[in-house]
Protein backbone atom coordinates (compact mmCIF):
# COMPACT_ATOMS: atom_id res chain seq x y z
CA UNK A 1 0.00 0.00 0.00
CA UNK A 2 2.83 2.38 0.92
CA UNK A 3 4.59 1.76 -2.38
CA UNK A 4 1.35 2.49 -4.23
CA UNK A 5 0.95 5.82 -2.39
CA UNK A 6 4.57 6.73 -3.22
CA UNK A 7 3.95 6.02 -6.90
CA UNK A 8 0.80 8.14 -6.87
CA UNK A 9 2.71 11.02 -5.27
CA UNK A 10 5.56 10.60 -7.78
CA UNK A 11 3.17 10.88 -10.72
CA UNK A 12 1.43 13.80 -9.01
CA UNK A 13 4.80 15.55 -8.98
CA UNK A 14 4.62 15.76 -12.77
CA UNK A 15 1.40 17.73 -12.35
CA UNK A 16 3.26 20.17 -10.07
CA UNK A 17 6.07 20.33 -12.63
CA UNK A 18 3.54 21.81 -15.05
CA UNK A 19 3.08 24.82 -12.75
CA UNK A 20 6.85 25.34 -12.45
CA UNK A 21 7.16 25.30 -16.25
CA UNK A 22 4.21 27.68 -16.46
CA UNK A 23 5.96 30.09 -14.08
CA UNK A 24 9.13 29.83 -16.16
CA UNK A 25 7.25 30.67 -19.36
CA UNK A 26 5.54 33.62 -17.65
CA UNK A 27 8.93 34.87 -16.43
CA UNK A 28 10.44 34.52 -19.91
CA UNK A 29 7.44 36.22 -21.55
CA UNK A 30 7.75 39.15 -19.15
CA UNK A 31 11.46 39.58 -19.85
CA UNK A 32 10.91 39.27 -23.59
CA UNK A 33 8.19 41.92 -23.50
CA UNK A 34 10.71 44.31 -21.93
CA UNK A 35 13.56 43.41 -24.27
CA UNK A 36 14.35 40.12 -26.12
CA UNK A 37 18.07 40.59 -25.49
CA UNK A 38 17.39 41.10 -21.77
CA UNK A 39 15.50 37.79 -21.72
CA UNK A 40 18.45 35.95 -23.26
CA UNK A 41 20.96 37.60 -20.92
CA UNK A 42 18.91 36.89 -17.76
CA UNK A 43 18.25 33.26 -18.71
CA UNK A 44 21.93 32.77 -19.55
CA UNK A 45 22.91 34.16 -16.15
CA UNK A 46 20.38 31.87 -14.46
CA UNK A 47 21.84 28.93 -16.38
CA UNK A 48 25.37 29.77 -15.25
CA UNK A 49 24.17 30.31 -11.68
CA UNK A 50 22.42 26.92 -11.75
CA UNK A 51 25.65 25.22 -12.84
CA UNK A 52 27.66 27.00 -10.14
CA UNK A 53 25.17 26.68 -7.26
CA UNK A 54 23.48 23.35 -8.13
CA UNK A 55 25.37 21.13 -10.58
CA UNK A 56 28.88 21.63 -9.19
CA UNK A 57 27.78 21.20 -5.52
CA UNK A 58 26.00 17.95 -6.46
CA UNK A 59 29.25 16.55 -7.85
CA UNK A 60 31.03 17.73 -4.69
CA UNK A 61 28.47 15.82 -2.61
CA UNK A 62 29.17 12.65 -4.60
CA UNK A 63 32.88 13.03 -3.86
CA UNK A 64 32.32 13.03 -0.07
CA UNK A 65 33.25 9.69 1.59
CA UNK A 66 30.30 7.43 2.44
CA UNK A 67 29.24 6.89 6.05
CA UNK A 68 27.13 3.87 7.07
CA UNK A 69 23.41 4.63 7.08
CA UNK A 70 21.13 3.83 10.04
CA UNK A 71 20.36 0.13 10.34
CA UNK A 72 17.09 -1.64 11.10
CA UNK A 73 18.96 -4.54 12.73
CA UNK A 74 19.90 -3.91 16.34
CA UNK A 75 22.78 -6.39 16.13
CA UNK A 76 24.46 -4.26 13.44
CA UNK A 77 24.18 -0.96 15.27
CA UNK A 78 27.60 -1.38 16.88
CA UNK A 79 29.23 -1.62 13.44
CA UNK A 80 27.57 1.64 12.38
CA UNK A 81 28.76 3.36 15.57
CA UNK A 82 32.30 2.03 15.19
CA UNK A 83 32.70 3.23 11.60
CA UNK A 84 31.24 6.65 12.35
CA UNK A 85 33.45 7.20 15.40
CA UNK A 86 36.53 6.35 13.32
CA UNK A 87 35.46 9.11 10.97
CA UNK A 88 34.88 11.53 13.83
CA UNK A 89 38.56 11.25 14.75
CA UNK A 90 39.30 13.24 11.58
CA UNK A 91 36.33 15.60 11.88
CA UNK A 92 37.56 19.13 11.19
CA UNK A 93 34.73 20.77 13.13
CA UNK A 94 35.54 18.77 16.29
CA UNK A 95 39.24 19.50 15.86
CA UNK A 96 38.56 23.26 15.55
CA UNK A 97 36.38 23.07 18.69
CA UNK A 98 39.33 21.57 20.61
CA UNK A 99 37.33 18.42 21.39
CA UNK A 100 39.55 15.62 22.66
CA UNK A 101 38.77 13.00 20.00
CA UNK A 102 41.91 10.91 20.47
CA UNK A 103 40.32 9.08 23.42
CA UNK A 104 37.02 8.29 21.70
CA UNK A 105 35.87 4.71 22.23
CA UNK A 106 33.50 2.74 20.02
CA UNK A 107 30.68 3.01 22.52
CA UNK A 108 27.15 4.39 22.40
CA UNK A 109 28.00 6.86 25.18
CA UNK A 110 30.92 8.41 23.30
CA UNK A 111 28.97 8.42 20.06
CA UNK A 112 25.98 10.26 21.53
CA UNK A 113 28.29 12.70 23.30
CA UNK A 114 29.76 13.72 19.94
CA UNK A 115 26.38 13.73 18.21
CA UNK A 116 25.03 16.22 20.77
CA UNK A 117 27.88 18.58 19.83
CA UNK A 118 27.37 18.10 16.09
CA UNK A 119 23.60 18.47 16.37
CA UNK A 120 23.99 21.93 17.87
CA UNK A 121 26.03 23.01 14.85
CA UNK A 122 23.61 21.31 12.43
CA UNK A 123 20.79 23.37 13.96
CA UNK A 124 22.71 26.55 13.15
CA UNK A 125 23.23 25.35 9.57
CA UNK A 126 19.52 24.55 9.28
CA UNK A 127 18.52 27.94 10.65
CA UNK A 128 20.84 29.73 8.24
CA UNK A 129 19.46 28.10 5.09
CA UNK A 130 15.80 28.06 6.17
CA UNK A 131 15.99 31.78 7.02
CA UNK A 132 17.60 32.52 3.66
CA UNK A 133 14.87 30.65 1.82
CA UNK A 134 12.18 32.48 3.82
CA UNK A 135 13.67 35.89 3.00
CA UNK A 136 14.44 35.24 -0.65
CA UNK A 137 11.35 33.32 -1.75
CA UNK A 138 9.17 35.66 0.30
CA UNK A 139 10.42 38.59 -1.77
CA UNK A 140 10.62 36.92 -5.19
CA UNK A 141 7.27 36.89 -6.96
CA UNK A 142 7.90 34.00 -9.38
CA UNK A 143 7.50 30.27 -8.78
CA UNK A 144 10.30 29.33 -11.17
CA UNK A 145 12.83 31.48 -9.27
CA UNK A 146 11.44 30.06 -6.01
CA UNK A 147 12.14 26.54 -7.29
CA UNK A 148 15.74 27.44 -8.17
CA UNK A 149 16.31 29.08 -4.78
CA UNK A 150 14.90 26.06 -2.91
CA UNK A 151 16.96 23.65 -5.00
CA UNK A 152 20.25 25.55 -4.67
CA UNK A 153 19.76 26.17 -0.92
CA UNK A 154 18.83 22.54 -0.27
CA UNK A 155 21.85 21.22 -2.18
CA UNK A 156 24.22 23.58 -0.35
CA UNK A 157 22.64 22.75 3.02
CA UNK A 158 22.79 18.97 2.48
CA UNK A 159 26.44 19.21 1.43
CA UNK A 160 27.30 21.28 4.52
CA UNK A 161 25.52 18.77 6.78
CA UNK A 162 27.37 15.84 5.21
CA UNK A 163 30.69 17.60 5.76
CA UNK A 164 29.73 18.36 9.38
CA UNK A 165 28.88 14.71 10.12
CA UNK A 166 32.03 13.56 8.32
CA UNK A 167 30.43 11.64 5.48
CA UNK A 168 27.45 11.30 3.19
CA UNK A 169 24.89 8.53 3.04
CA UNK A 170 24.95 5.71 0.50
CA UNK A 171 23.90 6.32 -3.11
CA UNK A 172 20.55 4.66 -2.42
CA UNK A 173 19.81 6.89 0.57
CA UNK A 174 21.22 9.91 -1.24
CA UNK A 175 18.63 9.27 -3.95
CA UNK A 176 15.91 9.26 -1.26
CA UNK A 177 17.07 12.61 0.11
CA UNK A 178 17.37 13.95 -3.43
CA UNK A 179 13.78 12.92 -4.08
CA UNK A 180 12.64 14.97 -1.08
CA UNK A 181 14.55 17.97 -2.45
CA UNK A 182 12.83 17.40 -5.80
CA UNK A 183 9.38 17.36 -4.18
CA UNK A 184 10.19 20.47 -2.15
CA UNK A 185 11.33 22.29 -5.28
CA UNK A 186 8.13 21.39 -7.14
CA UNK A 187 5.78 22.30 -4.28
CA UNK A 188 7.62 25.56 -3.64
CA UNK A 189 7.72 26.40 -7.34
CA UNK A 190 4.01 25.76 -7.87
CA UNK A 191 1.14 28.00 -6.78
CA UNK A 192 0.73 26.27 -3.40
CA UNK A 193 1.30 29.53 -1.54
CA UNK A 194 -1.95 30.95 -2.84
CA UNK A 195 -3.88 28.31 -0.92
CA UNK A 196 -2.12 29.23 2.33
CA UNK A 197 -2.67 32.98 1.98
CA UNK A 198 -6.06 32.91 3.71
CA UNK A 199 -4.54 31.24 6.79
CA UNK A 200 -1.72 33.78 7.02
CA UNK A 201 -4.07 36.68 6.38
CA UNK A 202 -6.45 35.53 9.13
CA UNK A 203 -3.52 35.58 11.57
CA UNK A 204 -2.97 39.28 10.91
CA UNK A 205 -6.59 40.27 10.23
CA UNK A 206 -7.29 41.14 13.86
CA UNK A 207 -4.60 43.81 13.73
CA UNK A 208 -6.53 46.17 11.44
CA UNK A 209 -4.27 45.97 8.42
CA UNK A 210 -6.80 45.21 5.72
CA UNK A 211 -6.66 48.84 4.56
CA UNK A 212 -2.95 48.67 3.75
CA UNK A 213 -2.34 48.97 -0.02
CA UNK A 214 -1.60 45.63 -1.70
CA UNK A 215 -1.98 43.70 1.57
CA UNK A 216 -3.00 40.61 -0.39
CA UNK A 217 0.34 40.68 -2.23
CA UNK A 218 2.22 41.01 1.06
CA UNK A 219 0.26 38.10 2.58
CA UNK A 220 0.91 35.89 -0.45
CA UNK A 221 4.62 36.63 -0.19
CA UNK A 222 4.65 35.74 3.52
CA UNK A 223 2.73 32.52 2.88
CA UNK A 224 5.10 31.65 0.05
CA UNK A 225 8.13 32.19 2.29
CA UNK A 226 6.62 30.16 5.15
CA UNK A 227 5.75 27.20 2.94
CA UNK A 228 9.19 27.14 1.37
CA UNK A 229 10.84 27.47 4.79
CA UNK A 230 8.89 24.42 5.98
CA UNK A 231 9.89 22.45 2.86
CA UNK A 232 13.60 23.16 3.36
CA UNK A 233 13.23 22.42 7.09
CA UNK A 234 11.90 18.98 6.17
CA UNK A 235 14.91 18.25 3.93
CA UNK A 236 17.26 19.39 6.71
CA UNK A 237 15.64 17.23 9.40
CA UNK A 238 15.62 14.14 7.18
CA UNK A 239 19.30 14.62 6.30
CA UNK A 240 20.21 15.14 9.96
CA UNK A 241 18.37 11.94 10.93
CA UNK A 242 20.22 9.94 8.28
CA UNK A 243 23.55 11.32 9.51
CA UNK A 244 22.98 11.06 13.29
CA UNK A 245 20.73 8.07 13.96
CA UNK A 246 22.33 4.65 14.09
CA UNK A 247 19.31 2.38 14.60
CA UNK A 248 15.65 2.68 13.58
CA UNK A 249 12.98 0.02 13.85
CA UNK A 250 11.46 1.37 10.65
CA UNK A 251 12.92 3.71 8.04
CA UNK A 252 9.83 5.89 8.38
CA UNK A 253 11.30 7.09 11.70
CA UNK A 254 13.80 9.09 9.63
CA UNK A 255 10.97 11.22 8.29
CA UNK A 256 9.66 13.73 10.86
CA UNK A 257 5.95 14.38 11.28
CA UNK A 258 4.32 17.35 9.57
CA UNK A 259 3.54 18.87 12.97
CA UNK A 260 7.18 18.77 14.05
CA UNK A 261 8.34 20.24 10.72
CA UNK A 262 5.91 23.15 10.99
CA UNK A 263 6.87 23.81 14.62
CA UNK A 264 10.56 23.82 13.70
CA UNK A 265 10.03 26.13 10.73
CA UNK A 266 7.93 28.48 12.86
CA UNK A 267 10.63 28.66 15.55
CA UNK A 268 13.18 29.65 12.89
CA UNK A 269 11.01 32.31 11.25
CA UNK A 270 9.27 33.54 14.43
CA UNK A 271 11.58 36.52 14.94
CA UNK A 272 11.19 37.70 11.34
CA UNK A 273 7.40 37.25 11.44
CA UNK A 274 7.25 39.20 14.68
CA UNK A 275 9.19 42.04 13.07
CA UNK A 276 6.90 41.99 10.03
CA UNK A 277 3.87 42.12 12.35
CA UNK A 278 5.31 45.21 13.98
CA UNK A 279 5.92 46.86 10.62
CA UNK A 280 2.34 46.13 9.50
CA UNK A 281 0.97 47.55 12.76
CA UNK A 282 2.96 50.70 12.24
CA UNK A 283 1.76 51.11 8.67
CA UNK A 284 -1.85 51.32 9.82
CA UNK A 285 -1.17 54.51 11.78
CA UNK A 286 1.95 55.89 10.12
CA UNK A 287 1.02 58.88 7.95
CA UNK A 288 4.49 59.67 6.67
CA UNK A 289 5.12 56.38 4.88
CA UNK A 290 6.19 57.03 1.31
CA UNK A 291 3.30 56.21 -1.05
CA UNK A 292 5.73 54.94 -3.63
CA UNK A 293 7.09 52.35 -1.19
CA UNK A 294 3.68 51.27 0.10
CA UNK A 295 2.00 50.93 -3.28
CA UNK A 296 4.85 50.43 -5.71
CA UNK A 297 7.03 48.08 -3.68
CA UNK A 298 5.07 46.79 -0.67
CA UNK A 299 6.95 43.51 -0.27
CA UNK A 300 10.35 45.16 -0.51
CA UNK A 301 9.33 47.81 2.01
CA UNK A 302 7.98 45.27 4.52
CA UNK A 303 11.11 43.09 4.39
CA UNK A 304 13.42 46.12 4.56
CA UNK A 305 11.78 47.32 7.78
CA UNK A 306 11.74 43.78 9.20
CA UNK A 307 15.48 43.45 8.51
CA UNK A 308 16.04 46.77 10.31
CA UNK A 309 14.22 45.34 13.34
CA UNK A 310 16.07 42.01 13.13
CA UNK A 311 19.50 43.66 13.12
CA UNK A 312 19.24 46.80 15.30
CA UNK A 313 22.39 48.88 15.43
CA UNK A 314 23.21 52.33 16.72
CA UNK A 315 26.54 52.31 14.94
CA UNK A 316 27.33 52.36 11.24
CA UNK A 317 25.12 49.96 9.33
CA UNK A 318 26.87 46.59 8.71
CA UNK A 319 27.54 45.69 5.07
CA UNK A 320 25.59 42.40 5.24
CA UNK A 321 22.54 44.23 6.62
CA UNK A 322 22.77 46.90 3.94
CA UNK A 323 23.01 44.20 1.25
CA UNK A 324 19.97 42.38 2.65
CA UNK A 325 17.89 45.56 2.60
CA UNK A 326 19.06 46.53 -0.89
CA UNK A 327 18.30 43.03 -2.18
CA UNK A 328 14.84 43.05 -0.61
CA UNK A 329 13.88 46.38 -2.19
CA UNK A 330 15.44 45.57 -5.58
CA UNK A 331 13.88 42.12 -5.95
CA UNK A 332 10.55 43.37 -4.63
CA UNK A 333 10.30 45.79 -7.54
CA UNK A 334 13.41 46.68 -9.59
CA UNK A 335 11.66 49.54 -11.44
CA UNK A 336 10.43 51.30 -8.29
CA UNK A 337 13.81 50.70 -6.64
CA UNK A 338 15.52 52.45 -9.57
CA UNK A 339 13.10 55.39 -9.41
CA UNK A 340 13.65 55.68 -5.64
CA UNK A 341 17.44 55.79 -6.09
CA UNK A 342 17.12 58.52 -8.74
CA UNK A 343 14.83 60.58 -6.50
CA UNK A 344 17.20 60.14 -3.57
CA UNK A 345 20.19 61.30 -5.62
CA UNK A 346 18.21 64.25 -6.93
CA UNK A 347 17.34 65.31 -3.37
CA UNK A 348 20.97 65.00 -2.26
CA UNK A 349 22.13 67.09 -5.21
CA UNK A 350 19.51 69.76 -4.51
CA UNK A 351 20.50 69.81 -0.81
CA UNK A 352 24.15 70.19 -1.74
CA UNK A 353 23.40 73.15 -4.05
CA UNK A 354 21.16 74.91 -1.52
CA UNK A 355 23.41 74.50 1.53
CA UNK A 356 25.89 77.38 1.90
CA UNK A 357 29.53 76.50 1.47
CA UNK A 358 32.10 77.40 4.07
Amino acid sequence: MLKFVKRIFFFFSFFLLFFVIKEFLAFYAYLKSVDPILAIVVLSLLGLASIYFIVIPVFKILSIPVNPSPTTHKSREHLVISKRIEGFKNNQYLINKKIDISKLQNTEEDYHRIIVILNKESELIRRKYVSQVFYRTGIVQNGFIDALLILSSSVAMVRELFILYNGRVSNRDLWKIGRQVYYSMLIGGSEAAEYATDEVFSKFASQSIKNIPFIDKIMTSLADGLINAALVTRVALITENYCSKTYVSDYRELYPSAKFIIQTAKSITANMLSNITGVLKGMTTEKSVDVLLKVGNPVGYIFEKAIDAAFPSNKEEPIFKRNLKTGAKFIGNPVVYGIEKLVHRSRLKRKYLIEPKD
